[in-house]
């Protein structure tokens, strides 16, 4: 099992470095922050048994991205259910961010810069929260299990 992981690990960063590098971003965003505040109040979720079984989802995701470093491409989600290191790469105008969890589950989650609607006011001065969709890819038990949410972010 734990070789297995590790094969996962690796193949997801050759993956991502891959598409850090294909994928360049045309209008280079200009990040003076190294937090975002993100929060997903709706979205769906669905378990495989025999066919899809989807649904609302019901819980509401708040969690942070600190240490936000784009250099070397990394970051830190800081959730209820604790800290975790995860990968970082830009799309277009975009930051993304994908968590590969111990047992082989993964995590994504995709900040679009190019719209945004106004917030409250940080210490930064910056006050606007960007669209943002977090999805889920596990198994849990025999079943896989996966969500898809839509929520914001709010750098500082």
């Amino acid at each position: 099992m734990k070789r297995q992981s590790a094969n996962v690990l690796r193949i997801a960063a050759v993956c991502v470095t891959a598409l850090f590098f294909a994928f360049p971003a045309r209008a280079q965003l200009r990040a003076n922050f190294t937090t975002l505040t993100c929060q997903f109040t709706s979205g769906t979720s669905a378990r495989f048994d025999a066919e899809w079984d989807v649904k609302a989802a019901s819980d509401k995701l708040t969690f942070t991205f600190e240490g936000i470093d784009s250099q070397r491409a990394k970051a830190r989600i800081v959730s209820p259910f604790g800290m975790s290191e995860v990968l970082l790469f830009k799309g277009n105008n975009s930051l993304n961010f994908l968590e590969i969890m111990p047992d082989g589950n993964q995590a994504f989650t995709t900040v679009f810069f190019s719209h945004s609607r106004e917030g409250s006011k940080q210490k930064s001065g910056l006050s606007a929260w960007y669209p943002a969709a977090h999805s889920r890819h596990m198994m849990i038990g025999h079943n896989p299990v996966i969500s898809h949410y839509r929520g914001y972010c709010q750098p500082s």
